[in-house]
């Protein structure tokens, strides 16, 4: 099903930070975990932004996901998001994760060799059963415009 074209996308989707900045290391990083059921979505779509990469840096992202909250996380078979030095730095990369069999995901960074750095990650919940979806804590603000002709 399409998504409508009558309203402004802020409408229908709800962002939020899933991983805080990380200063130049090696090693994972997990994210934030999400509750989709409790969002009322059906997908996610998470904006995962690299910062200063060294020359041989690796930087991979993946998904992972879980039945309830307290069951191990398992890595979803979607793949990884390569975003290694060999790609740049200061980049954006998207992994969008839609209807997956568990309730609960996050975003792993896995950096390893040298130095990378992750700006940031954002989680864009979408095809939301509940319309409009609310704002989370760590928005601060919508600003609607629309044009008139």
């Amino acid at each position: 099903m399409a998504a409508p074209t009558n309203y402004p996308l802020s409408d229908v989707i709800s962002c939020h930070r899933a991983m805080a900045p990380q200063s130049a290391g090696t090693g994972n990083v997990n994210g934030v975990a999400i509750d989709l059921r409790s969002r009322g979505a059906r997908g996610c779509l998470f904006i995962c932004c690299t910062g200063t990469q060294t020359t041989s840096g690796t930087l991979t992202f993946n998904v992972q996901t879980r039945a309830s909250s307290s069951d191990s996380w398992t890595k979803w078979d979607g793949g990884d998001l390569d975003m290694g030095a060999s790609k740049g730095s200061n980049l954006i990369g998207l992994l969008d994760v839609y209807e997956p069999r568990r309730r609960w995901i996050r975003v792993q960074a896995k950096r390893g060799t040298a130095n990378t750095e992750v700006a940031y990650v954002i989680a864009m919940l979408y095809a939301n059963k509940i319309n409009p979806p609310t704002k989370h804590s760590t928005v601060v603000d919508i600003l609607k415009s629309v044009m008139q002709s």
